[in-house]
């Protein structure tokens, strides 16, 4: 900011109610500005000197109104002020006695004019001098702030691509399937060559505890022998990292060259880093760090970092448990402060102004981010600059607090020794002659000052309609460069080819995403045909489709086929290959412009080739294993009946009158047959699940459990269970599938208990898509590790001499679920009991589903 350099204005200008004052002494309240008080004055002394001094004040004081008065007013009022004056002249001229006492009298007229001219010299010289003096201290004010605005925009628009840059990396992880190092590099391979700001962009995934290994295994064998997860160790060595819950270690990192020691290396092990990763983490917005120290090949400049989160699924949730859960990880950017300001100051023509940005957000002594000064004696020091911090106030100043992922970086801008200032000379003294010149002849002055405030009144109203067309100009030409300066990153980190046509279908625009797809660099294909990149067959057909494109009145619309026909492009060394096209029209007033974006969908149309012969072998095999384990369970229920039932009446009839190891062997045999009799019940009840037609009907779910209970009832009494519920509702759904999901679940409760009383609650909760229903028991609980596991068929976790079973009771649970459109799973910890969670879709007829 500048001081204000405005005159203290006279007490005697306090009194709005005075009407009547001598020039000298005229009232503020009329509001006059510094211009027309240098013309009233001199024409008021001069015309005063055309008479003698009157002998009362009244005939030399100028009447005014109280009120704001134009200029064209006061000028009205002087002049009949000056016709009053000059008739009284006459008159008493006409009264003389005698030539000689006429004489005498213009004499004594000679010394007032004479001392009066001089007077309304020095006035106007006093008065011009001062009002120029204060229009050029307005006019370096406002140019400083122009010039240190544009350095501070110039600044913000640096932070805003590199923003930019992170949420298009986040955009690529969120909706490509997988992607692989080479895939990272190619993407950012643009930004880095056009931005020498940045020290590395990365991505560091989530990786557990639990699949550290796994992760680091997975590195070493795509090329990275010597991959460890690493941390800053004592002394600043970078060493193995030691065992944590989780790890953020960066595993994507471009450039390589320069920043080898950040590869694996854990971010939630520098606790700069680990307290803006958990903000990022937490509101899901990107957040910067405070200062850090770059590697020694940055030029020892200091940097900053920004993580972006990713998220799996849709959305990123509305709550910090939700984001937490659903985190992949980070898009990261680390980039130098003074290769940023320094390629954002390029160009502003402002390296006379001295430059200064602190982080506020950063404690006390920490908060020296950047200094651009021509004074070679400055130093840079985090102490010197906080010491000189105050100074920076005093004086013309210009500071703006700029937002950087949730920190705040305080701008200053100061004039620097070499700093030149605009205006100034002494042009005006040239003018102030001009003027002093005419005043001598009284007529010709008034009719000059007349003409003068018109054309100055004009040229004031043209210079602030110029100056506010100058800043609309200059503020629409930044809007537009911010425009174009998004648009071009889009269009050149875009994988697509974009393609735009005028009306003779003649290219006008060729993205480097085109290039890649059809092999032409753009000064090869603008102005041409777009038949260039279509086969022969496709071009007539392509030509009558965007004719009747251009006139429907429809803006954008995917074309799937022409002539009945897959669309094709054409490369450069004539190769056809299948595209997807979405194109769009657009008006530009008399002319239209049509652009198209082409993707090749070879690698999808194979992969879906691939995938529907997969899914038909899937399908037709699963069909079989079905057929075949619920024939080769109800064939083998005869024989091994017959198993069983002889060797119960062997264990019947000999027990005891054999020797011990007969005894022993009988038992065995009995018991395996039983388990066997079992396993194929369970594996038959397996193969049934889902064969007979599934009905959607409506299920009273608290009526179902009743019955359930009831067919458990002998194991619930024999276990002393307890099993509660809360109200259930009626759903849409097949009551057998939730039957089985109700029985083998209480089943399970009962069988995996810890030595108390088993105790089962039954609960439901509803969703905006389904119904969630939750069984919690007390037993003995599984191991996180392992919840995936137990959902498969036959596997177990226990032998069968702990707790008995066939492995099939919960493979059955999710066969049924899925059948029911829903989702189930399990939350658990080893030793804490478990609480299983299963989804029934809400029909679409809500009426059905009044439930609770």
């Amino acid at each position: 900011m500048w001081p204000s350099s405005s005159p203290q204005r006279s007490n005697a200008a306090s009194n709005p109610t005075s009407q009547t004052r001598l020039v000298k002494s005229l009232p503020e309240t009329l509001r006059i500005d510094r211009f027309r008080l240098v013309h009233v004055s001199s024409i008021c002394l001069l015309s005063e000197a055309t008479h003698f001094w009157p002998t009362a004040p009244e005939q030399i004081s100028l009447r005014l109104p109280a009120s704001r008065l134009s200029r064209r007013n006061t000028m009205i009022q002087a002049r009949k002020h000056l016709h009053a004056i000059a008739s009284k002249k006459r008159r008493m001229s006409a009264h003389g006695d005698d030539a000689a006492a006429s004489g005498a009298s213009s004499e004594m007229r000679f010394w007032p004019v004479a001392l009066l001219l001089a007077a309304a010299v020095a006035v106007s010289g006093v008065a011009f001098d001062f009002v120029l003096r204060g229009d050029q201290h307005r006019l370096e004010e406002v140019a400083f702030e122009q010039r240190a605005s544009t350095q501070v925009a110039a600044i913000q628009r640096g932070i805003d691509r590199n923003l930019e840059l992170l949420v298009s990396i986040e955009g690529l992880f969120s909706v490509a399937d997988q992607i692989d190092r080479d895939d990272f590099r190619v993407f950012v391979n643009t930004s880095l060559s056009r931005r020498p700001d940045i020290q590395a962009l990365e991505w560091i995934p989530r990786v557990s505890g639990a699949d550290r290994t796994s992760f680091e295994d997975t590195a070493q064998a795509v090329g990275f022998a010597d991959f460890q997860i690493t941390e800053r160790q004592a002394g600043g060595l970078i060493g193995v990292r030691s065992q944590h819950s989780e790890y953020y270690p960066a595993y994507f990192v471009a450039p390589v060259k320069g920043n080898e020691a950040a590869m694996g290396f854990d971010f939630a092990s520098d606790p700069v880093m680990l307290e803006a990763l958990e903000a990022a983490r937490d509101t899901g917005e990107p957040v910067a760090t405070a200062r850090i120290t770059l590697a020694p090949d940055a030029g020892q400049q200091p940097g900053f970092a920004i993580f972006h989160p990713v998220y799996r699924e849709a959305g990123r949730g509305d709550s910090v448990s939700e984001r937490i859960e659903k985190l992949e990880g980070f898009a990261v950017g680390v980039f130098r402060i003074d290769d940023m300001a320094s390629a954002a100051l390029q160009g502003t023509e402002a390296h006379d102004i001295d430059l200064y940005i602190f982080d506020e957000s950063a404690p006390q002594g920490q908060r020296f981010l950047y200094l651009r000064s021509r004074d070679d004696k400055q130093t840079v020091d985090d102490s010197s600059i906080e010491q000189q911090r105050g100074m920076l106030s005093a004086g013309p100043y210009h500071s703006a607090m700029l937002d950087v992922g949730g920190r705040k970086w305080l701008v200053m801008s100061k004039p620097g020794p070499d700093y030149v200032s605009v205006g100034g000379g002494w042009d005006h003294w040239g003018v102030l002659s001009a003027g002093l010149a005419l005043t001598g002849l009284l007529a010709a002055f008034a009719a000059f000052r007349i003409r003068a405030e018109q054309e100055l009144r004009r040229t004031t109203v043209s210079r602030d309609l110029l100056s506010e067309e100058v800043a609309q100009r200059r503020s629409a030409e930044e809007k537009l460069q911010t425009a174009q300066d998004r648009l071009s990153g889009i269009l050149d980190t875009a994988e697509d080819a974009i393609v735009s046509i005028d009306e003779s279908n003649r290219i006008t625009l060729f993205n480097i995403g085109a290039t890649k797809i059809f092999g032409y660099q753009p000064d090869e294909v603008m102005g041409r045909p777009l038949d260039l990149l279509l086969p022969t067959r496709f071009q007539r057909d392509d030509d009558k489709h965007v004719q009747r494109f251009a006139a429907s009145p429809i803006v954008a619309r995917e074309i799937e086929d022409l002539a009945g026909a897959s669309i094709h492009g054409r490369h450069k060394n004539g190769k056809e290959f299948p595209i997807e096209a979405t194109v769009s029209q657009l008006d530009l007033g008399s002319e239209s412009v049509l652009t198209a974006i082409l993707r090749d969908v070879t690698e999808r149309e194979r992969l879906e080739q691939r995938l529907a012969e997969r899914v038909e072998d899937l399908g037709r095999s699963n069909a079989e294993l079905e057929q075949f384990a619920y024939v080769a369970s109800h064939d083998l229920q005869a024989p091994l009946r017959s198993v069983v039932g002889f060797s119960t009446m062997l264990a019947e009839d000999y027990v005891g009158q054999l020797d011990n190891d007969a005894d022993e062997l009988i038992s065995h045999t009995v018991n395996a047959a039983l388990r066997m009799q079992q396993l194929i019940d369970d594996l038959l009840a397996y193969s049934r699940v889902g064969r007979k037609t599934i009905r959607d009907e409506r299920t009273d779910c608290e009526a179902l459990l009743e019955q359930e209970l009831e067919d458990l009832s002998v194991t619930i009494r024999e276990t002393k269970t307890i099993v509660t519920h809360d109200p259930l509702p009626v759903v849409v759904g097949d009551a057998t599938l939730i039957g089985q999901v109700f029985r083998n679940l209480i089943n399970n409760a009962m069988l995996y208990r810890n030595g108390k009383s088993p105790t089962v609650h039954v609960g439901v909760r509803k969703s905006e898509q389904e119904w969630i229903f939750s069984l919690q028991d007390n037993g003995i609980g599984i191991d996180p590790q392992y919840v995936e596991r137990i959902f498969v068929i036959f596997q177990r976790l226990h032998s069968n001499e702990e707790y008995s079973g066939t492995g099939i009771g919960l493979a059955i649970c999710r066969k049924a679920v899925a059948h029911l459109g829903g989702r189930i799973w399990v939350h658990s910890q080893l030793g804490e009991g478990a609480t299983f969670y299963f989804t029934v879709p809400i029909a679409i007829d809500d009426a059905l589903t009044h439930g609770l």
